[in-house]
Parts: C-alpha cells; sequence; structure tokens
C-alpha cells in the first residue's frame, strides 16, 4: 500500500516543509469516509518541470483555506497538483470553474502548453490547464476525457491486456480494436451511472445530446452500433466488472442513461453537420 509523505494538516505545517512546499506533500481534511469521485488535476508546469514556486504558493493557500483535500508529488508527475473534492460531480465543476477564474490566466501564462506538456488526454478538460477525471473504480483505469476505462488496452499493440474483446465476443460479429474500445467506453459509462447516479454524472444531467457525455456518442466508432446493441453490451460489462466500481462510491439513485435517445440527437447533429459543409 502506497503511503503518502509528509501529510499535512494546515499551511503552517506546509510552510515548514522544505523547497518552499515544491516537496511531495499531501493536504488531508479527515474524511468520515474514503474518497471517491471526481478528481481535478492542475496543470501548471511546462516540458522543462516544475511549477513556477509564486503561483504554486498562491493557488495551495486558496486550497487549504478552503479545505479542499489535494496532494503534490506522493508517486505523480512534478508538474500537476491533484486535488479531491467532495460531493458530486457538478461540485466538483465548480472547484474548477473557481480556480479557473481566479487563477487561470496566471496559470496559462506560466504553462500555456498545460495538459499537452505531458500529452494528458484523459481528462475532461476545462482547459488546457485544469483537467477533471473520474476515480471510483479499483485499480488506474485511464479511459478518455474524464471518463474512466474498465479494462486496460496496451498502447503498442492495441490490444487489451486481460479480458478480451467483449463486445466482439457479445454481438458474435468483427469489430476494429478502434470500435472495440469506444462501446467498451460508452458500456463502462453507463454502468457508472447506474451504480453512482449523481455523484457521476452530475445532477443536471439531462439525457440528452446536450450533456458532457456527448463526445461518446458523437464518435465515428459509435455509429456503426444500434441503441439495442449498445445495452447489450452494457449487460454484459455490468454483470462481469460491476464489482470493479468502490462500494463508497455507489449510489442508492442511479440513473439509467436513454442510449436510443442519445444516438437519436448525435445522428441528427452529424447530419445537420454534414448538411451544412454541403452547403
Amino acid at each position: 500500500m502506497f503511503t503518502m509523505r509528509n501529510t499535512i494538516y494546515s499551511l503552517d505545517e506546509l510552510n515548514k516543509l522544505p523547497s518552499n512546499g515544491l516537496t511531495d506533500y499531501y493536504f488531508s481534511v479527515k474524511r468520515k469516509e474514503p474518497w471517491a469521485g471526481w478528481k481535478i488535476h492542475l496543470f501548471m508546469g511546462d516540458r522543462r518541470g516544475n511549477p513556477h514556486p509564486t503561483m504554486f504558493q498562491d493557488i495551495i493557500e486558496y486550497l487549504i483555506e478552503n479545505n479542499l483535500e489535494h496532494k503534490y508529488g506522493n508517486g505523480c508527475d512534478d508538474r500537476t497538483l491533484w486535488i479531491y473534492p467532495v460531493g458530486n460531480r457538478d461540485d466538483a465543476e465548480k472547484v474548477a470553474k473557481d480556480l479557473d477564474k481566479r487563477f487561470g490566466n496566471r496559470m496559462k501564462a506560466m504553462s500555456s502548453e498545460g495538459a499537452g506538456a505531458i500529452g494528458d488526454t484523459y481528462d475532461y478538460l476545462i482547459n488546457l490547464n485544469i483537467g477533471m477525471r473520474y476515480d471510483g473504480l479499483r485499480g488506474s483505469c485511464y479511459g478518455s476525457r474524464g471518463v474512466p476505462r474498465l479494462i486496460q488496452w496496451n498502447p503498442h499493440t492495441q490490444q487489451p491486456m486481460k479480458e478480451g474483446w467483449v463486445a466482439k465476443t457479445v454481438l458474435k460479429r468483427e469489430l476494429t480494436a478502434d470500435q472495440e474500445k469506444a462501446i467498451q467506453l460508452l458500456a463502462g459509462h453507463m454502468m457508472l451511472a447506474k451504480h453512482c447516479g449523481t455523484r457521476y454524472l452530475g445532477k443536471d444531467y439531462t439525457n440528452t445530446n446536450e450533456d458532457w457525455d456527448k463526445f461518446l456518442y458523437n464518435s465515428k466508432d459509435i455509429s456503426s452500433f444500434s441503441a439495442e446493441e449498445i445495452e447489450k453490451v452494457a449487460r454484459a460489462m455490468n454483470e462481469r466488472f460491476n464489482h470493479e466500481i468502490l462500494l463508497h462510491a455507489k449510489s442508492k439513485e442511479g440513473i439509467e442513461i436513454r442510449t436510443d435517445l442519445k444516438l437519436n440527437c448525435a445522428q441528427s447533429q452529424n447530419q445537420m453537420q454534414e448538411y451544412q459543409k454541403e452547403l
């Protein structure tokens, strides 16, 4: 089990650490239950390394004053602050947007590359310097734009690491690697909605193509699947992987995503875009 270095509980304790705070530390808020949910990443460094000390100090003072659990280092890169807010997706996004309002311009000036400096494609980006990712699963399952992936894929071979081609097996038809990855990601997303409810989707989720997850349905690799096929794969994924969702991330009120409605909205939008191109 990984042990956090320099666990602190106040700004005074932070100021006693060496290197002006630019060292491994973990600010704990002594939660009643283990954290699970949306975490926020602040990408504050460039390709050369460490973030700007003055900007770093201002941000962490704000985080501690607002009792926002976070860490720097402790096994992560030296360009990023990790923040663990309470509540559901809306609460996390509110914190992220407030950080953008207060520090966004300074962060951009110091690190215009933001997430691009480390090639991060896993976060739902508020901007290049601020991203969000859901973490309610056992293990590190990085996916796309904040949505975690239940099955890990080898980046070199583009083959699944362990569990195989679930959709290909369930649907009994040939699929490309990109199609398999896309439907696995979408099926896992539907599982998290079912088990974690608003903690994952947010209180204002509308089940339309206006929601934050629309990129999953607008994908060209999803367009070849029907709503019935997607739901069939989601049921198979749920049966096989529901135990991977952490108990303290689950909600009594799950949300069923209207796959048919989402697909119809995505198809209509894509058709309109094609029509506009022809004009």
